[in-house]
């Protein structure tokens, strides 16, 4: 408690009749501190009436043959204040005065709240305030969780804190006594949910989704089947009997039976749905039977293309005129999804062989017939497969080799013109054999 020095008035000039000699006391002081005055008489024998005004509206008063008086106050608020000391003795009476400034003292808030909390558990916390300044007006400012309050009456924070406020809360009480002090107090609440049966699942989570809160078994359940477990449903707010993995992708070309006629085959599909906007990845694979017992060909994790469709190219000779079929799947980093409708086509890159071959039914040979094999020219392109640069049409890119003497002549004979020239089919076929993946 501060010590402050004591003001001594005195009355300039002392004479024969009573008077008041002096009026003493400290002139600071905090709001709820005791403080004196004292007052003294310079007559003495005669009892002398003594009367108090403290400036506060408090007043004190009495009689003795004491030639001094003291008062002890306390003052409930601050401000300035004027001290009046007033003594009378017979027809004699006199007064002085004496200022004092009480200054204010700022609250002060003491609280020990617990640092836990349990889901569905009243949570209290009892707070005491202290302030000398018995006057003030207290405002008080609470932040609190959504369904904990402050009662300014009883000064209690009182909480029952819910399944949905899992974790670490931050709280906070201040106190403003109008006069310029203030004290205020945080801390922190951990709170935690029930789980009775341990398996890290919040029990009201396990209710709400029909689950089992007895069974610790289900956390690593997937009802919904999407590849996500029970409890990272729960850790990602995602629905556990809610299926959201891929979608089906639709297959957009070739399909129906369509002829592909291009050199590449790309194979095109319209891009399937992803719930949780996660990334997909596609996988393609090629058939030569609808039974799919003959794979030809598997891409997988083929990026999902933009613009909502994904495409992979088959760099691989296919058959010509042989049927294929082809499915399509999407896959996240949980769950394959469900293959896609069958699509088929049919390989069409060379058009059929044309009718300019020489007819056969002449007999004999001409002149050309008659010229040396190596010097004889092919027919017009018919579209068949060009032997000389090895683009057979065969998945291993070899040719049929053509015999020298390939119109079958010995000598200066010849045989027929229709025998020549289906000797030189013969030659000119293609060797072709299906290459299975």
């Amino acid at each position: 408690m501060p010590l402050f020095p004591l003001l001594l008035l005195t009355t300039p000039t002392a004479t024969a009749d009573g008077d008041i000699g002096a009026l003493s006391g400290v002139s600071a002081s905090d709001e709820g501190q005791a403080v004196s005055f004292t007052c003294s008489w310079t007559d003495s024998g005669d009892p002398i009436h003594w009367t108090w005004d403290l400036g506060d509206g408090t007043s004190a008063s009495s009689t003795s043959t004491n030639t001094s008086n003291t008062v002890s106050h306390t003052y409930a608020d601050d401000g300035s204040y004027t001290v009046t000391c007033s003594a009378s003795s017979d027809d004699e009476s006199d007064s002085e005065t004496h200022g004092i400034t009480v200054s204010n003292v700022a609250p002060t808030l003491t609280l020990a709240p617990g640092a836990t909390a349990a889901e569905g558990e009243r949570y209290q916390v009892e707070v005491q305030l202290e302030d000398p300044g018995v006057l003030d007006v207290h405002t008080w400012t609470a932040t609190l969780p959504a369904g904990a309050a402050f009662d300014s009456g009883s000064l209690f924070v009182d909480w029952t804190p819910t399944y949905d406020q899992e974790g670490v809360h931050t709280l906070s009480l201040a106190v403003d006594d109008g006069d310029g002090g203030t004290d205020s107090h945080t801390w922190e609440v951990s709170v935690s949910v029930r789980d009775d049966d341990g398996d890290g699942l919040p029990d009201t989570w396990e209710e709400e989704h029909g689950l089992d809160s007895e069974d610790p078994s289900d956390a690593t359940a997937d009802p919904d089947g999407d590849g996500r477990d029970n409890a990272q449903e729960q850790a990602e707010g995602t629905d556990p009997l809610t299926y959201e993995g891929p979608g089906v992708p639709s297959p957009v070309s070739p399909v129906d039976g369509e002829a592909w006629t291009e050199e590449g085959l790309v194979l095109t599909a319209d891009n399937a749905e992803a719930p949780l906007e996660q990334p997909l990845e596609y996988r393609f694979e090629l058939y030569a039977d609808e039974a799919l017992t003959e794979l030809v060909l598997g891409l997988g994790e083929v990026s999902e293309g933009l613009g909502g469709q994904t495409a992979a190219d088959v760099e691989l000779a296919l058959e010509e005129d042989a049927p294929y079929w082809w499915r399509v799947r999407a896959s996240d980093a949980y769950v394959d999804g469900d293959w896609s409708e069958l699509a088929h086509f049919v390989r069409d890159l060379y058009d059929a062989p044309d009718s300019g071959w020489p007819d056969s039914g002449t007999g004999t040979q001409d002149s050309a017939d008659t010229a040396d094999p190596a010097d004889t020219e092919a027919p017009q392109d018919t579209g068949a497969p060009d032997t000389a640069t090895g683009d057979s049409g065969a998945l291993d890119g070899e040719a049929a080799a053509v015999p020298d003497d390939f119109c079958g002549c010995s000598g200066t004979g010849a045989p027929g013109g229709a025998l020549a020239w289906w000797s030189a089919l013969i030659g000119l076929a293609l060797v072709r054999r299906r290459t299975r993946v």
